[in-house]
């Protein structure tokens, strides 16, 4: 899994970032879209279920009361035939009566009959059947077979018998389909309590159907209603192929719904406590989900076109954004490859904005300094070229004073040789052989060969006193760093004076550093002077004061090789003295 998600970081990290951009907006557009789309189907569709099930249980329930209220009408209206005492009586003693009397007393009981059928729009049938099977009845519908025909009798009066004098309901099916709905009751004896005859009527099927045509077409379309065995009492001819579904459900609990996942249908029944019929409501998924389907084509209409404005607007977007990168980044090609500055304009101050700017700031700075590096590059040549065509003149000399230098000692003129051979040493030490850095004991060697060279012109005069610290001695300093101070010692401090020069070089160590002084007892210098002198050797700027010049070069040096922390410093009065003090770090390893 971690090489698989490198693998994925890694393609991420390489998209350009355009592509980048794109995708982020995608995704942070489409996956909340999608996610809500999605948990608004579900949730719509729970409820739309939900509400489904609550209206039809309502409709049901209604439906139910009306059965139930038909049920209990139907319970008075034969009660109130036996309660007639002429066919109570007919029935009891219509075998002891003469032909006459009995005929008289048969078409009065099919009077009440025929009277109590056409004054109901719920029976089709009535008969009254006696213990000797002689049937007097009367049928709404003549086109239809007679009830006397129709009836029957062995079934429906087992049926009967068992509610021992109370009317029941009964279903007789032609296979699983209703052939007829029954209301029977035994008709008894009320001294004995014997059965004397049984009082049956058909039930209107059309009759029950319009207890609940009122409702919705929709939904009197989905109404089934089965008898206790599932058999098929009232169904809507549309409804047949979901027959068989709901004749295999387990309809026990009244109240219930359940899916059928398989035929894609919602089920919802009662069950009557009687006649112990269940009224179903089906609605197939594609009803249900009608709206929900059309809310479903609506989320992907608005998912396909908010696909297609947030294509075109992160385009824009991206377009925006990418296009001054990609100035940028030609830019920075062109600069990497040809070495051109070309500035990059960007109306805009944004982010992207400070960048085009900072890159034109950068590549212009950097050009520049190219431009100075060439420039120095080539400067730095000729001065080699200079320096190399100037060491010829040295060498020449030095070679000129070494030959000079034998013929004095051949001649036996001391003074001479040994004035040539100081010179030649400080030649030596300005052609520069060898490194920039050299122990502080040479530097004083070269001092002493120059102060040597001097002695030829102010003889006992000039005295030079040195104070070392021998920890000091190995200590790398710039070659001819102490020298050009002697000079300008002698020259600007000792030379105007009439009394004897003194010359006094210390150097000690202290903590990290070394300190050098050097102190002449000379003319120094007044106020202003030396405010002067300090200001040119701080500043590195060219004075009039010649005085100045090589105390600034020495300063600059010691800074170019030991860091701003160290250099010169001046201290002087007005035919006194002038002391430089130099400090340098305690390094004792030399270097370039």
């Amino acid at each position: 899994m971690k090489i698989i998600f490198a693998k994925i970081g890694q393609f991420y990290r390489n998209m350009p970032l355009k592509s980048k951009i794109l995708f982020i907006c995608y995704v942070q557009v489409l996956v909340p879209m999608i996610f809500i789309g999605y948990n608004s189907y579900v949730r719509s569709s729970i409820a739309i279920k939900n509400k489904s099930f609550s209206y039809s249980q309502d409709v049901l329930k209604m439906i139910e009361l009306r059965i139930d209220d038909l049920r209990r009408d139907i319970d008075s209206f034969n009660l109130q035939l036996l309660y007639d005492n002429r066919v109570y009586d007919f029935l009891v003693s219509s075998k002891k009566r003469d032909a006459l009397k009995n005929y008289s007393d048969t078409i009065y009981t099919r009077n009440i009959l025929r009277d109590s059928v056409l004054s109901r729009s719920d029976i089709e049938s009535i008969c009254i059947v006696t213990n000797s099977r002689n049937y007097i009845y009367y049928d709404f519908d003549r086109s239809k077979p007679s009830i006397s025909k129709r009836l029957p009798y062995s079934y429906i009066y087992s049926k009967a018998m068992k509610q021992r004098g109370k009317a029941t309901w009964v279903v007789y099916k032609n296979k699983d389909n209703v052939k007829d709905i029954y209301v029977a009751r035994i008709i008894y004896n009320k001294d004995d309590y014997k059965p004397i005859g049984l009082l049956a009527l058909i039930i209107k099927k059309n009759f029950i159907q319009s207890l609940y045509n009122d409702l919705s077409e929709d939904f009197v379309h989905n109404i089934s209603i089965l008898s206790y065995d599932n058999g098929e009492i009232l169904n809507n001819k549309g409804n047949n192929k979901y027959i068989s579904v709901l004749r295999k459900s387990k309809l026990t609990k009244s109240g219930e719904h359940f899916i059928d996942a398989k035929d894609k249908i919602l089920i919802s029944y009662v069950v009557l406590k009687q006649p112990h019929w269940k009224i179903v409501y089906h609605i197939p998924f594609d009803k249900l989900y009608s709206d929900i389907n059309k809310l479903r084509l609506d989320v992907i209409l608005i998912v396909i076109w908010s696909i297609v404005i947030l294509y075109a607007v992160s385009r824009i977007m991206a377009y925006d954004i990418i296009k001054p990168i990609m100035k940028l980044v030609h830019a920075m090609r062109d600069f990497e490859a040809k070495g051109v500055h070309r500035p990059v304009t960007m109306k805009r101050n944004d982010e992207i904005g400070y960048l085009g700017n900072s890159f034109n700031n950068m590549s212009e700075k950097i050009d520049y300094l190219l431009n100075m590096m060439y420039k120095e590059k080539l400067t730095r040549k000729e001065a080699e070229l200079k320096a190399l065509q100037a060491q010829i003149n040295p060498h020449f000399l030095f070679n000129t004073l070494e030959n000079i230098n034998w013929m004095a000692q051949l001649n036996g003129v001391k003074e001479i040789s040994s004035t040539v051979t100081a010179l030649a040493n400080l030649m030596e030490a300005s052609i520069g052989k060898g490194d920039k850095l050299i122990r502080l004991e040479d530097e004083l060697k070269y001092i002493d060969n120059y102060v040597e060279i001097i002695k030829n012109r102010f003889g006992d005069r000039l005295v030079v006193k040195k104070n070392i610290d021998e920890r000091a001695l190995n200590v790398y300093i710039p070659r001819l760093l102490i020298q050009p101070i002697i000079e300008n010692a002698i020259s600007h401090g000792i030379e105007p004076v009439r009394r004897n020069g003194v010359i006094a070089i210390k150097a000690k160590v202290q903590y990290n550093d070394v300190i050098i002084e050097i102190s002449d007892n000379g003319i120094g210098m007044e106020e202003k002077e030396l405010e002067e002198v300090i200001k040119s050797v701080e500043t590195g700027q060219i004075s009039d004061n010649k005085n100045s010049v090589g105390l600034s070069n020495v300063n600059k040096r010691i800074k170019l090789f030991f860091g701003e922390e160290y250099g010169i410093s001046i201290k002087s009065q007005y035919d006194k003295y002038t002391k430089i003090t130099v400090t340098i770090p305690y390094e004792v390893k030399g270097g370039n």
